[in-house]
């Protein structure tokens, strides 16, 4: 598999899928290249609302079904941007419903994967963060805090990945 450089979860997740080191070319042309054959592999993400539910589905199989379910607050402190300022107050409150606040950018691949395979609700901002119910069960209740701005109304992404997982959906904007 011929690649630009990949970052770090980038290469994780080619390992879980079982693509290792071995398998992957990385390659930055310094000038044009010319190959006999390309083959082409579409991407799961065409653009940030249109998501190909064959892709989701493949991706979601990584996960392993857990028998166990949690309450996860899937936090944005450390992101540079659409992050709670009064977290720690928020954090707070949804503890007392039994709600753990994780930082999936912190945690590997694999990890985030177990993780929110064991969800039954998972709750946080507009993000990145929130496709790890990816991994998440049918039926998983999935809350999506939306800041102001028109752009993250018209978002989608989390609402697609919702309704091709089975999943109930709130946005709360």
């Amino acid at each position: 598999y011929l690649t630009p450089p990949l970052s770090g979860w980038q290469r994780e997740t080619l390992e879980i899928i079982g693509l290792g080191e071995e398998r992957i070319l990385e390659w930055k042309p310094r000038r044009p290249s010319r190959f006999e054959e390309v083959i082409a592999v579409s991407r799961a993400m065409m653009n940030v609302c249109t998501l190909i539910p064959a892709a989701i589905g493949a991706l979601s199989a990584l996960a392993e079904p857990v028998s166990s379910r949690r309450r996860i607050y899937s936090s944005r402190a450390r992101a540079h941007r659409r992050h709670i300022t009064s977290e720690a107050e928020v954090v707070q409150v949804l503890d007392r419903y039994g709600f753990e606040a994780v930082h999936p950018e912190s945690l590997p691949i694999k990890q985030q994967i177990e993780l929110f395979a064991g969800a039954e609700a998972v709750i946080g901002v507009h993000g990145s963060g929130l496709t790890n119910t990816i991994f998440s069960p049918p039926g998983t209740t999935v809350i999506e805090l939306q800041p102001e701005g028109p752009v993250y109304g018209e978002n989608a992404v989390v609402r697609t990945l919702a309704g091709i997982r089975g999943q109930s959906l709130v946005q709360i904007g």
